[in-house]
């Protein structure tokens, strides 16, 4: 599956967030957006049901904030920390499927954001 493909659909989040078909179309942008950004942060897992509410989150908040939206998506750190928290959840805790690799490497990343080289915590 690729990450363009909606995980979620446009009417589940338009009820969840109380908002009409006429904004249907945005939705499905602001969706596909989000499935992007989760894709390129290394923190999209479709089989994961962390995912679609990281989705959720993202859009919800990019709907209430539409006219705030001059920042660069390039970063997660403009989001909101309970976002960016499920982002990183997403980023650093393997899936149940991972190897013990993946595993591995995922405890060495948390290891390296919770103790600074150099320094204590």
């Amino acid at each position: 599956m690729d990450f363009i493909t909606p995980i979620i659909s446009v009417e589940l989040v338009a009820d969840s967030q109380r908002y009409t078909e006429d904004e249907y179309p945005t939705i499905e942008r602001y969706i596909k957006g989000a499935q992007s950004l989760l894709f390129k942060a290394g923190a999209f897992h479709p089989e994961d049901p962390l995912t679609v509410t990281a989705i959720e989150m993202i859009v919800g908040h990019w709907l209430e904030n539409r006219d705030l939206m001059g920042f660069d998506f390039k970063s997660v750190d403009a989001l909101p920390i309970g976002i960016t928290a499920v982002i990183n959840v997403l980023r650093f805790y393997p899936t149940p499927e991972a190897t013990e690799k993946e595993i591995i490497m995922a405890d060495k990343a948390i290891d390296e954001l919770t103790n600074p080289v150099g320094g204590e915590v």
